[in-house]
Parts: structure tokens; sequence; C-alpha cells
């Protein structure tokens, strides 16, 4: 027969190892909590081959006189960081990497979690470097070469007749 002390001892030691895997999956759901929260600070959740999505957003200024490239893309960035702060220029990374001077029309790359920023950034602009002017979005595109399309065929429909 078994003893009492012998079965008191048996279910202390069921119980701790019980005890002891709930505390152990208790502490993977915090480790996994945990891991999404820094993830989420730092932006490292990506698709699952690692690439970061862009957006190309297809723009039309009108202004009193002719912008460069230099000067938009600069406005762009010094209102961007007035605004929203130097950590999400940073992490949003505008960049005007095309720039039509005779029609005064370009392409903003940009990273898609920031799509709807630089939309409404587009539309503060009033005045770069002293020249009043209007920053019109027209389509935001995936790749560059539909956003290029898209420039293109604007093009055509505006030339004079």
């Amino acid at each position: 027969m078994i003893s009492l002390p012998l079965i008191i001892s048996l279910i202390a030691v069921v119980f701790s190892a019980v005890t002891l895997v709930l505390v152990i999956n208790r502490i993977k759901i915090v480790e996994r909590r945990l891991r999404y929260v820094y993830d989420l600070i730092t932006m490292k959740r990506r698709k699952k081959h690692g690439r970061i999505r862009k957006r190309y957003i297809v723009f039309a200024v009108i202004s009193e006189q002719d912008l460069g490239k230099k000067d938009i893309e600069k406005a762009i960035r010094n209102i961007w960081k007035e605004i929203f702060g130097e950590l999400s220029l940073s992490r949003a990374d505008p960049q005007l990497i095309y720039f039509e001077p005779s029609i005064q029309r370009g392409i903003i790359r940009i990273r898609h979690v920031y799509k709807k920023e630089c939309l409404a950034l587009l539309g503060i602009i009033h005045e770069i470097n002293g020249v009043k002017c209007l920053l019109i979005p027209i389509t935001v595109s995936g790749t560059l070469k539909r956003a290029q399309k898209k420039l293109y065929m604007l093009r055509r429909d505006l030339q004079p007749k």
C-alpha cells in the first residue's frame, strides 16, 4: 500500500508541474505581446519576403513661377518635419524621384504606410521659396512604371491643340 506522505508528495509534484507549465505558457504570451509592441515601435513588421512597399504619388504644381525639383523636394521635407516630426520624416522617406519642369508635374516615392500623410501634406503646401503655389495630387500608384504612364497620359491631354 502507498503511504499518505508519498501521495501528498506526488500531488505536490504534479501540482507544481502543472503550475510550471501554466507559468511558462503565460511567459510565452507576454513575450509575443512584447515582441509585437517592439516591432510596432521599430517598424520591423514587413512582408515575409522583407521588402518595404512603396507608393508613387503623381502630382501637379500650379504656381506663379516655374519651380525646380530641389525647391519642391526641400519644401516637402521641411513641412513634413514641421508637421509630423523628424522621426516620421525619416521613416516615411519622401523622395521626389521624377519632375518634369516643362509641365510642372512630378512623382513622389513614399512608404505605403505614410501615403495618406503625404497626400494631406501636398494639400497643405501653399508657398515655396516665397512663390505662391499649389501641389495637387493626381493619382497614387504601386509601381513607378504605372505612375509614369499616368504622368505621360496627362502630358498628352494638357498639350495645346
